[in-house]
């Protein structure tokens, strides 16, 4: 039974009923990640999967959603279900990623698209990992490139994870997208386009929510990776490393809708929402809306 209001019951994403890897047959696979091991900043991010989960009681997936904006409805015939979340072990990054990359290689050998709740930015290294079946292209909103080659001696944390990523012999392309600030060095980013990723900066996405669609290979499969950091800290404070000048949330919500039905997406997260640092739950409703959009991708 549906729970009438969405402070009663035991909280799954969007109502979705409970499943596991092994039971699943089709649809959407819904894998929280509680793990902020790898953040360089503000820690809290563990505890974003519980809160998304809470705050999506509010909008159940149960007969799809009408997007106003675009014109149409999304979710309508999406099957979906909640694994609950990836077995962390705290303080032991090469357990947790393993755990994790083993959970999503059994999603995807059954069909089934993964969307991932985090956590830090670095839960999309195994995620990826475990995407090791078909050439990729990764698609990262995000207000920083992440494409340090090690923080503080660290290989595998929030800032170096699209380097980590990129060096998976499955992905084919990477594309940066909403970058902006001061803390973007001019080495790394001669790096990363030297290495032939893509880099579309904060100002080009807010006046063209559709400049990536011509950056995208239609001929590849792809993962699309959502950094809440990529929103202006005055429509969601509560990340880990907020920057001045970020996308509104509308802007990066019709940048995502572009994608919809014209590249094939296997697999989505939504990361670095901080609910210790996000006294009014804005942050947290953005996180919603996000994975929805973003769940709206994989329902093909």
């Amino acid at each position: 039974m549906t729970p009438t209001y969405p402070y009663f019951g035991i909280h799954t994403f969007a109502g979705a009923p409970r499943g596991t890897a092994d039971t699943l047959a089709d649809g959407i696979a819904v894998l929280g990640i509680p793990w902020d091991g790898g953040v360089g900043y503000r820690p809290g991010s563990r505890f974003g999967p519980q809160t998304i989960r809470e705050v999506s009681a509010r909008y159940p997936f149960h007969g799809g959603y009408y997007d106003l904006e675009q014109g149409t409805s999304i979710l309508s015939t999406a099957s979906m279900a909640d694994l609950g979340d990836a077995d962390v072990v705290v303080t032991d990054v090469e357990r947790t990623f393993s755990a994790i990359e083993e959970t999503i290689t059994t999603v995807i050998r059954r069909g089934i698209r993964p969307l991932v709740l985090g956590g830090d930015h670095s839960v999309s290294l195994p995620v990826v990992r475990g995407l090791s079946d078909r050439p990729l292209g990764v698609l990262q909103f995000d207000a920083h490139l992440d494409y340090g080659d090690e923080f503080g001696g660290a290989r595998y944390t929030s800032s170096t994870v699209m380097r980590r990523v990129r060096e998976l012999s499955q992905v084919k392309s990477l594309i940066h997208a909403g970058i902006r600030g001061l803390r973007t060095l001019a080495t790394t980013l001669s790096e990363t386009q030297q290495d032939g990723n893509a880099v579309v900066s904060a100002s080009r996405l807010s006046a063209r929510p559709d400049a990536l669609i011509e950056q995208l290979d239609g001929n590849l499969e792809w993962y699309v990776s959502v950094d809440l950091d990529v929103l202006d800290p005055s429509q969601a404070p509560g990340v880990s490393s907020p920057e001045p000048g970020g996308l509104a949330f509308s802007h990066l919500a019709a940048a995502l809708a572009t994608l919809r039905r014209r590249l094939r997406v296997v697999g989505c997260d939504v990361v670095e929402l901080n609910p210790l640092v996000d006294p009014t739950g804005i942050s947290a409703l953005a996180a919603v809306y996000l994975a929805l959009i973003c769940a709206s991708l994989l329902e093909w």
